[in-house]
């Protein structure tokens, strides 16, 4: 589905949440009311007894009734309409136009939508990730009426980015949806069979990180050690290509990159280890025989039919 859309759903995903918002401020004033006049109908049931009476209190307001289930019926809305949002975004398309991207001096492109502006739809997508419009993600900004690409060289690295773009908000609604990314259970699976787990666990899903970082951290000392790591990062890019989890930001210095926040973030659940593993429980590498990179892909890697079963852990959501 084009992003443009998925406009109108967000628009009314945003005056629902309004409307289910003033309708919860009505039922926290009834409700409170309802408590005052408890406390009063409890001191007048003591009261009757006094008298040797039956106190006959009032029953809970139907006006109160009726807020609550009005509230539950704009939840139940909302609950729908972002289940389609979700469906929509899952493969989403870009309303840009048929033409070759054009990358300025400074690195940059900016492609421009066709049509109306998708402000409600970057807007969610924002606040799913916490953050603030526009949407950036690993150097591409997403706003309602274009996308901002930079650190590009050519046509071609824009529209790689595109696709990365692209691909990242479909794994961001297929998490929300409860479903599994493939291209996330496949990267996952090959860390956790990889000679360098303990490597990638100890990076502990930081944003940023560097050789010399994992040298201090990890106590380091032999080149031999050292040479571990920086084969990690080699041999890791070689095997996964397009689906490395890193950015690499100057010699040495990675960074996580929004697909791999998601891969960390999916290893944690589906085989149980810390989101802070201790730097104590990596295995000290001289302990563990280093074997030669294999020159494999991804794809060959798990065509193997001896991976190891691991059940399907905690739900992404």
């Amino acid at each position: 589905m084009k992003l443009v859309d998925i406009e109108p759903k967000c628009k009314e995903l945003v005056s629902l949440k309004h409307q289910l918002e003033i309708k919860l401020t009505e039922l926290k004033r009834l409700e409170s009311e309802i408590k005052e006049k408890t406390k009063e109908a409890q001191i007048l049931e003591e009261i009757a007894r006094l008298r040797g009476e039956k106190y006959k209190g009032e029953h809970e307001s139907e006006e109160l009734e009726k807020v609550r289930k009005e509230v539950e019926n704009y939840k139940e809305k909302i609950k729908e309409l972002e289940k389609e949002v979700y469906e929509g975004l899952k493969d989403v398309t870009f309303n840009i136009p048929l033409e070759i991207p054009k990358v300025n001096s400074r690195g940059m492109s900016i492609i421009k939508f066709e049509g109306e502006p998708c402000d409600y739809v970057v807007k969610f997508l924002a606040s799913v990730l916490n953050t603030t419009a526009p949407l950036e993600i690993d150097n591409t900004q997403l706003h309602s009426d274009k996308i901002i690409v930079t650190n590009v060289k050519d046509p071609n690295d824009v529209v790689r980015r595109l696709k990365s773009l692209k691909d990242n908000i479909g794994r961001l609604a297929r998490i929300a949806l409860r479903e599994k990314d493939p291209d996330i259970e496949k990267v996952v699976d090959y860390l956790h069979e990889s000679n360098y787990r303990e490597i990638w666990e100890a990076i502990k899903g930081r944003k940023r990180i560097s050789y010399d970082d994992l040298f201090s951290e990890l106590n380091l000392r032999t080149q031999r050690e050292k040479k571990r790591v920086r084969n990690f990062f080699t041999n890791l890019e070689y095997a996964l290509k397009e689906k490395f989890p890193f950015n690499r930001v100057s010699p040495g210095v990675y960074e996580l990159s929004f697909f791999g926040s998601l891969v960390w973030k999916r290893y944690c659940e589906k085989y149980h280890v810390e989101k802070k593993t201790s730097v104590e429980s990596v295995k000290i590498f001289d302990e563990k025989v280093e074997k030669k990179p294999e020159k494999t892909s991804l794809n060959q890697y798990l065509s193997n039919t001896d991976v190891k079963k691991v059940i399907y852990g905690k739900e992404v959501g």
